[in-house]
């Protein structure tokens, strides 16, 4: 990304950030000596940023997603200022329907408001396409009252154990080759990116230290969804990026560790190095993988696990419980009802 471009601060309202980030499509145009439009963005660039009035928002919203159907909806990623929240985020969506009303521009779809189904375009900095069947977020990720989702299979049990081990200094790689393709996927809206991955990571690391503390030993598995994210640049040259990201274990690299508390309230590690563990949850949160918490106590027969829980990040930088004790003891009963 060129250093001419002005990065927007992710503390900024949608308005702020759309006003910066139409620059990089513009400049962009300029480059290759075309006409710059939102389609042509769309498809060139895959990114459209709405216009400020809504009208025209609506206009361009109908042309760009005019196959949005409930039957056969058209996902995208939307920089979105959801309810409650205090700034955009990137949010994955399947949209089913445009609209225009009483000076208001909107999209349907799910995981949207939850009262309305819409997502005001007043609210949205950018807009991104994405595969037909791409997963697409939850707005009850972060509640304490989070249920597993129906939309979130739990991954088949062999892939939630690290079969080669990543290190820190892999993960730097990992992390220098994620943030050069966001620069050049959103341009100027990168810091969202980064700092929603941080956020990604620190709450998988808490998530860790709280299971710590339920039980006398907790087996930390942390598995990252590897990919070879290199993007033509004629500008920067990267480490070569680890040899496990071409081969058959590209996603079960990562790292575990065994951990118990101490009676100050910190994280006792027998086996592993919490370093390495926060190196390998920032690949995660940014690549997408699974966190497997298994509390255990050695004192009871058979090392049953007193809790067990599975959270895993689908590449939209947001952590999801997907299997917990309650979960599965509710999925045990629909087999049963299903017999």
């Amino acid at each position: 990304m060129s250093e001419a471009v002005v990065a927007v601060e992710p503390t900024m309202d949608p308005a702020a950030m759309r006003a910066i980030a139409i620059e990089y499509p513009r400049t962009l145009a300029r480059l290759n000596r075309v006409a710059h439009t939102p389609d042509w963005a769309w498809t060139a660039l895959g990114l459209w940023i709405p216009d400020d009035d809504p009208r025209i928002a609506a206009d361009q919203a109908r042309a760009l997603l005019e196959t949005a159907t409930p039957d056969e909806p058209a996902r995208a990623e939307v920089l979105w200022r959801a309810p409650g929240h205090d700034r955009p985020a990137w949010w994955r969506t399947a949209i089913t329907a445009t609209g225009h009303g009483a000076g208001v521009a909107w999209l349907r779809g799910e995981f949207a408001n939850p009262t309305t189904r819409m997502i005001d375009l007043a609210d949205v900095a950018a807009v991104l396409p994405l595969p037909p069947h791409a997963p697409t977020s939850c707005l009850h990720a972060h509640r304490d009252d989070f249920l597993s989702s129906p939309l979130r299979p739990v991954p088949d049990r062999d892939t939630l154990t690290p079969r080669v081990p990543m290190t820190p200094p892999e993960a730097l790689v990992l992390t220098q080759y994620w943030l050069h393709w966001v620069a050049h996927r959103v341009g100027p809206l990168y810091p969202v990116n980064q700092e929603q991955a941080f956020d990604c990571r620190d709450r998988l690391f808490d998530l860790a230290v709280a299971s710590v503390a339920r039980g006398p030993r907790t087996r930390v598995d942390a598995v990252a969804f590897t990919a070879d994210l290199t993007t033509r640049c004629r500008v920067h040259t990267l480490d070569p990026l680890p040899d496990y990201v071409h081969g058959p274990h590209a996603r079960a690299v990562g790292a575990r560790l065994i951990a118990h508390p101490h009676a100050d309230g910190c994280v006792g590690v027998e086996d592993g190095d919490l370093d390495e563990l926060h190196a390998v949850l920032g690949v995660v949160a940014r690549y997408g993988g699974t966190v497997r918490l298994t509390t255990t106590d050695p004192d009871l027969p058979g090392m049953a696990p007193i809790a067990e829980s599975v959270y895993v990040v689908h590449f939209d930088l947001r952590a999801e419980l997907v299997e917990d004790d309650r979960a599965r003891e509710i999925t045990a009963l629909d087999r049963l009802v299903d017999t």
